[in-house]
């Protein structure tokens, strides 16, 4: 679908990103994660599909540093003008709810790479005009979409939300991101992701994608202090939704094993004690030349790892 050339001319890591940009349009996400399990997560663009797989099934907040994730630019890689970065940063801000900046990506891929990009970027720019309201310009690009032999199918699904408020908010998709939609008018990301972010989930709390993005994204920054009022805000003891395990080691650390208040938050004994077994290898192996080595062969896939030593 994507790839009009052999694939003996490009590079196994360029095919990578080829077939996890196909998986992602499939939403074939396990096989987006097991693909990454056979190559080192040594660059960020691995990193943004491992994350956003695990986003899509519902595992970021558990495993997100079960992927080796290195700064923020593991959720959202920088800017870059090739149509693979592009989209995928359209793909992201689609799985959160930043429509306007996923549409604004698509369609400069589209622009730029439409026979790379093929139909996927057609696609988008439907989804976000319509969840945008934007339905006459979502008609247009539908038109051209139900003119094709293969999607012809896929367009008519989406001809019954145009001009149809009701029909979207009832869409399991579709409503959740129009409930995420920041009601200001102003560019798209001005005030940086996190931000957007940050305004998306004081709209819709429900938005678990995003939420646990934010949360993530708080994480991989070190900044325990908004971490800090995030969970008080989202996973407080009146809020009944469980405390993801990649949380819950951060609470851990940030509470020092405060019985109390990691009872306030339901904190597993098992994160508890791993912690305690965390502190007490490092204070056997804190001097040795090899104590990188040794934590993370034991506490890798940890918060607590990345923490203290990346």
């Amino acid at each position: 679908l994507f790839i009009k050339f052999s694939s003996s001319f490009i590079s196994p890591y360029d095919q990578a990103l080829y077939r996890l940009n196909h998986y992602a349009y499939s939403e074939r996400w396990d096989s987006v994660l097991r693909l990454l399990r056979a190559y080192p997560m040594d660059n960020w663009m691995f990193m943004n599909y491992a994350n956003m797989a695990l986003a899509n099934t519902g595992q970021l907040g558990d495993k997100a540093f079960l992927y080796k994730p290195l700064g923020e630019a593991a959720l959202m890689v920088n800017p870059n003008p090739s149509g693979l970065v592009r989209m995928l940063k359209s793909d992201i801000n689609y799985t959160v709810g930043c429509i306007a900046e996923s549409q604004h990506q698509a369609f400069d891929a589209q622009v730029a790479y439409h026979k790379e990009l093929g139909i996927q970027t057609l696609k988008r720019l439907v989804q976000t005009n319509i969840i945008l309201g934007h339905y006459e310009v979502a008609e247009k690009y539908l038109s051209l979409i139900g003119q094709t032999m293969f999607y012809k199918e896929w367009a008519d699904k989406y001809k019954v939300f145009l001009y149809n408020d009701e029909a979207v908010l009832a869409d399991a998709e579709l409503g959740k991101k129009r409930k995420s939609l920041i009601n200001d008018n102003r560019f798209a990301m001005v005030n940086g992701w996190i931000s957007e972010l940050e305004e998306i989930v004081t709209v819709n709390p429900d938005n678990k994608e995003a939420v646990e993005y934010l949360g993530i994204a708080y994480l991989l920054g070190k900044d325990l202090d908004a971490f800090e009022k995030f969970v008080e805000r989202h996973y407080s003891a009146c809020n009944s939704t469980v405390v993801p395990g990649a949380f819950q080691q951060a609470i851990v650390l940030l509470y020092n094993r405060d019985e109390e208040k990691c009872k306030s938050y339901q904190i597993d004994h098992k994160v508890m004690d791993e912690y305690v077994r965390f502190n007490e290898w490092y204070e056997k192996n804190k001097n040795k030349s090899d104590c990188k080595n040794v934590m993370a062969a034991e506490f890798g896939h940890t918060f607590w790892y990345y923490s203290k030593f990346v």
